[in-house]
């Protein structure tokens, strides 16, 4: 039984946390990892945002490759080179999330 719940098997988790609106789902953001009532919620606690979207849209691939190499960067176990580090491009502005229907 607990596993239906958290892999949400058949909708189990979907359809109980739609039973009160979503309010249960939303206060717990619960909605960020289970669809309720069609919908998917994305929260971003960093740049403080958050959206709903329509929960047969995918997430951009590339956003989030690009945003998962520079947080690995960022945290690198690894020591600075000794040598000066080649010039690094401009700040490009790159969007944070990106979600959309499949094949668009």
């Amino acid at each position: 039984m607990l596993a239906s719940l958290g892999g949400n098997l058949g909708g189990i988790t979907t359809q109980l946390l739609g039973l009160d609106g979503g309010k249960l789902a939303e206060r717990l953001q619960l909605d960020a990892v289970y669809p309720v009532r069609g919908l998917k919620r994305c929260v971003d606690g960093v740049y403080g945002f958050e959206f709903q979207y329509p929960a047969s849209w995918l997430a951009d691939q590339t956003v989030a490759y690009r945003a998962a190499q520079r947080a690995e960067a960022s945290r690198a176990l690894d020591m600075p080179p000794l040598a000066r580090p080649p010039r690094q491009r401009p700040n490009v502005y790159e969007p944070v999330a990106a979600y959309g229907p499949a094949g668009s």
